[in-house]
């Protein structure tokens, strides 16, 4: 980034568009979806990596009657799996590394240039791939276990798992622009 503060203000901003998607990605509470429906209601519930939230709509002579409950998955989960934890914890690591990364690289920023050295921009590199490899070891575990479990078995991957795989590919290009410029 030597003497270039543009290209720096740059790799601010993706760093920050990039931190904000890994905490929309994280809290949301659609990564698996489970929808059921009869004559009379239908239930949508969506679970998060925290929360599982469930929606039942009843359908009484035409009126709709709709109504919403969320709760936490941690300890009161009924879909509690051994490996939902994994999941958990992987994603929760790579969110951390990218958030390290992101006040790493603000303190780069504020430095002199002659103290400015490619080892910082490497390990913060480093970091952000480490973080996309984080959540993808996140994203195996979860496609390939859901299907596993006798409940979880009928829900399918939602919009939230579609951005996690997102936050994957983004988490590694800010690696390589983070190293490139």
């Amino acid at each position: 980034m030597g003497n270039n503060s543009g290209c720096a203000k740059v790799v601010l901003v993706v760093f920050i568009v990039v931190m904000l998607l890994n905490l929309v990605v994280f809290v949301a509470p659609g990564w698996l979806i489970k929808s059921t429906e009869n004559p009379t209601s239908s239930e949508t519930t969506m679970i998060g990596l925290w929360l599982v939230c469930t929606t039942k709509d009843f359908h009484e002579s035409y009126n709709l009657e709709s109504v919403s409950e969320c709760v936490s998955s941690i300890g009161t989960m009924s879909y509690r799996v051994e490996w939902w934890e994994t999941v958990q914890v992987f994603i929760f690591l790579g969110v951390v590394l990218v958030f390290m990364s992101l006040l790493i690289f603000c303190v780069y920023l504020c430095m002199d240039n002659e103290k400015r050295s490619d080892k910082i921009k490497l390990g913060i590199a480093i970091s952000c791939f480490t973080s996309g490899i984080l959540w993808f070891i996140g994203l195996v575990v979860l496609a390939a276990k859901f299907r596993e479990h006798d409940v979880l078995r009928e829900s399918t991957l939602s919009y939230s798992f579609g951005l996690a795989v997102m936050t994957v590919l983004v988490n590694f290009a800010l690696g390589g622009i983070t190293f490139a410029a």
